[in-house]
């Protein structure tokens, strides 16, 4: 006797709609490509000047951000 697998029609639909989302999600995600424009700004940069050691370096950068307000902390010199 053979048995073959039986699908419901519902879980057929299901299967379809959800590929078709997937596809379009997609192509979506290829046709529109985002481009970021931003604006570079030093906000900081090393003030001491001595011939004998090696400035303008700033180091152990870190930085938090909370809604439109952001946050930079580093050591200087």
């Amino acid at each position: 006797m053979n048995r073959t697998p039986v699908t419901s029609p519902a879980s057929r639909n299901k299967f379809v709609l959800l590929t078709s989302v997937l596809v379009f999600t997609i192509s979506l995600a290829i046709a529109v490509p985002v481009h970021a424009q931003f604006t570079l700004v030093k906000i900081s940069a090393d003030s001491f000047h001595n011939s004998a050691s090696q400035h303008k370096t700033e180091v152990e950068p870190d930085t938090y951000s909370w809604d439109s307000t952001m946050i930079a902390a580093f050591q200087v010199a």
